[in-house]
């Protein structure tokens, strides 16, 4: 207030009131930078729970097709080995499972400490994360390789994380973090293809034995019609064929993704000598029309096939958004504890979108299986 129109209007504020307004400002101002970044806080856990469902979905799955995989006979392999193998793969999808419950005690935890409740709660989160980190830093250290001081690195913040959660300190709770939770979160998002490799065995085993079948029911076809002399018929069969062999891709698997261009050559109608005057009553001719018939379901189910791996492809890249999106959401975490006034509304719409995407993927995905 101007000091001289408040003498103007008869009103003079003390000394003893303008100190007590600064100090009321400078106390409120500390409570709001102390108070933690609930929106930010929320915004974190919330996108974590969408990539943890997403990731324990994945892993359940993985689970069921390592098991069918292992299974399968003309590997190569003993059943020693194959059960070796398998007991390897679900230890290293546990090991993904423990990283997603230590980071789901850390975040309970630090729920917990925003909110001051029961101290019993506080204490259930502190256990149940010093349990899962206990399990995943020798986890990490066994599937992710030496790697040089990153396990000390590790096991470092995890005691950092322990003692700042013990003493009630949420800000050095979310910074004693930093060094663990994008570690785990990126390799989530660097892994995540290992999740569906089960799932794109079996896929490509289901795709070489209908592809054999295939180009057998195309011999068949071709030998039963070459032993009939030329016919519109004949003509109209073999153009059946060659469409159905114009959807079918030689190798879809071989680079990653299918490539419909590298689809099979046509065949033509070349009839034998002296073969047998048409007649569509003729056992070659049936033989003919009902591997034509046989030839279509193959192609279309070779095709389905094809637009499942795909749609495979396309459910891993959702998830690695979703994955980023958590990770990025926790780095706003670590930045609002430090400067709370930072503005973090795009941080909502994002996590919505990532959200979205990989849900729409996985149900395009579904629905293509």
């Amino acid at each position: 207030m101007n000091v001289i129109f408040a003498r103007r209007v008869g009103f003079v504020p003390s000394l003893k009131g303008v100190l007590l307004g600064v100090v009321i400002a400078t106390i409120s101002s500390v409570l709001v930078a102390c108070a933690p970044p609930k929106a930010e806080l929320n915004a974190y856990t919330m996108a974590f729970e969408q990539v943890r469902a997403s990731t324990e979905e994945m892993i359940l799955r993985g689970k069921n097709d390592a098991d069918t995989v292992s299974r399968l006979p003309g590997t190569g392999k003993s059943v020693a080995q194959r059960v070796a193998d398998l007991r390897a793969n679900q230890e290293a999808l546990d090991a993904r499972m423990d990283a997603l419950d230590a980071v789901a005690a850390y975040n309970r935890a630090l729920v917990a400490l925003t909110t001051r409740g029961d101290p019993a709660e506080l204490s259930a989160s502190l256990t149940t994360f010093k349990d899962a980190a206990a399990k995943l830093v020798p986890a990490i250290a066994k599937f992710a390789g030496p790697a040089g001081g990153a396990i000390d690195a590790l096991s470092f913040a995890v005691t950092a994380v322990e003692d700042a959660i013990r003493a009630k300190r949420f800000k050095d709770a979310v910074i004693s973090g930093e060094p663990l939770l994008p570690g785990i979160f990126g390799i989530l998002n660097q892994d995540a293809h290992s999740l569906v490799l089960a799932h794109k065995s079996l896929l490509n085993k289901d795709y070489n034995d209908s592809f054999a079948q295939f180009k057998i029911a195309c011999i068949v076809a071709r030998q039963s019609l070459n032993r009939v002399a030329s016919n519109p018929t004949i003509d109209d069969l073999f153009a059946q064929i060659n469409v159905q062999r114009a959807r079918v891709a030689v190798d879809p698997f071989a680079s990653g993704a299918p490539d419909p261009s590298a689809t099979l050559k046509p065949i033509s109608h070349a009839p034998a000598s002296g073969a047998a005057a048409f007649d569509k009553e003729s056992v070659d001719v049936a033989m003919a029309v009902t591997q034509v018939q046989e030839i279509t379901r193959l192609a279309t189910h070779l095709e389905e096939l094809q637009f499942t791996f795909v749609q495979l492809d396309d459910m891993v890249k959702a998830y690695e958004q979703q994955t980023d999106a958590v990770n990025k959401a926790f780095k706003v975490l670590g930045n609002a504890v430090r400067n709370p006034q930072i503005d973090t509304q795009y941080l909502a719409e994002s996590l919505v979108s990532a959200s979205r995407a990989y849900k729409k993927a996985r149900l395009a995905f579904e629905e293509s299986r």
